[in-house]
């Protein structure tokens, strides 16, 4: 069984999660999500300890520009699409 939390968007819950030794961690960078992350939140993940938690970018129909900006900061995330 593999575990992941989704909707991240504050270090306390992230930390919680990696805490917790969950598979993976999801960031939302869907415009129109409440749980969206914000700019600031994204900046502090460059240096984040993951531990052995994997992080997964959650779009929706986004631009090029946009993943690969995501990838810059998360190498090691695994992209999940939705939309169009």
């Amino acid at each position: 069984m593999k575990i992941k939390f989704c909707g991240l968007n504050n270090l306390d819950s992230l930390r919680y999660a990696c805490d917790l030794n969950a598979d993976f961690a999801g960031f939302i960078f869907a415009e129109q999500s409440p749980r969206k992350v914000e700019p600031n939140f994204i900046a502090q993940l460059v240096d984040f300890n993951f531990c052995q938690t994997v992080p997964v970018s959650v779009f929706v129909n986004p631009s090029v520009q946009e993943v690969q900006q995501t990838i810059e900061i998360l190498p090691n995330t695994i992209l999940q699409f939705h939309g169009d």
